[in-house]
Formats: structure tokens, sequence, C-alpha cells
């Protein structure tokens, strides 16, 4: 039970290909688990960052955050984000009273 389900159901016992199977299934969940991006899905589109092409595809929290803090405008290319940027788009300036 590698992937949060047991393989015995899965595979026939006479199947020469039950391991290569079973293999795949691990490193397809692999795969899965390793793509952490954070909460950000992008809406469609792409966007450069290090010099890399980033789709939802290979997108990661880090480069999500840094697109985002380029332009805070960016963040409508996004469906979903992982934190919320509504306090950023105004700052205020405190001033002292005067007494």
């Amino acid at each position: 039970m590698v992937t949060g389900k047991s393989f015995a159901g899965s595979f026939s016992q006479n199947c020469p290909n039950k391991y290569k199977d079973a293999i795949t299934h691990i490193l397809i969940k692999m795969k899965q688990d390793n793509t952490d991006n954070g909460g950000y899905v992008l809406k469609q589109g792409a966007f450069r960052y290090k010099g890399k092409v980033i789709t939802n595809a290979n997108m990661t929290a880090e480069a999500a955050e840094w697109w985002i803090h380029q332009n805070l405008d960016n963040r409508d290319q996004f469906a979903s984000l992982g934190k919320d940027y509504d306090s950023y788009a105004t700052t205020s300036v405190m001033i002292p009273a005067k007494e």
C-alpha cells in the first residue's frame, strides 16, 4: 500500500507485467504528489520565470508569487490564488496626529 490503496485487487496474479504496472502506478502517484503549486492555478496562458516557461503543469508557489509581486494586476491571470493579495492592493500612510 504505497499510493494509499492496495494493489492486491488491481492486478491479476497471472499477469506477467504486474510488477511493471505497479511501478508505473507508483511513479505516476509520486509525480502527482511532487507538484506542489501552493494553490495557484492559471486561468490560461503562461509566463517566464528564471528562463523557464511556467504553465499549470510546472507551476510552483515560488514562481506564482514572484509573478504576482512583479505586478499585482498579474493576479487576475489566476483562477485560484494561494493567499490573499487584496491587502497588498492599497497602502495607507499613517500621519501622526498634531497635538
